[in-house]
């Protein structure tokens, strides 16, 4: 029976060391403080600069997602693993976006910044 246990805990934690899916990595909190006394152009700027930054973090997350994918399916390694993946920038951009969107909307800027998706 141990080794059954054994067995499946192997793949099982194998597939937990995995890169995150980037629509399931949470955002990083960040103050509002940076961007309070910002103009609405200057937070659409911001806005439009950590949005594209989340976009490339998001493809190189994807990409350590499938390299994972791969890896764990073919030889049972995460890749990501020796690697390394974007889930630190994805979730702190992330967390820039949700910001400067909320300081967008308490200062009333007419033209808001389309959500990334």
């Amino acid at each position: 029976m141990p080794k059954q246990i054994s067995a499946l805990l192997i793949p099982l934690s194998l597939l937990a060391a995995c890169a995150t899916p980037p629509a399931k990595i949470e955002p990083t909190p960040v103050l509002a403080d940076a961007y309070t006394q910002l103009t609405c152009p200057q937070l659409t700027a911001q806005y439009d600069e950590a949005a594209t930054k989340l976009a490339d973090a998001e493809k190189r997350q994807n990409k350590a997602v499938a390299a994972d994918a791969v890896g764990v399916g073919l030889a049972f390694i995460p890749v990501s693993k020796f690697t390394g993946d974007a889930h630190e920038e994805v979730a702190l951009h992330k967390g820039q976006v949700a910001t400067i969107r909320q300081v967008q909307l308490s200062k009333n800027c007419v033209r808001l910044a389309t959500p990334a998706s």
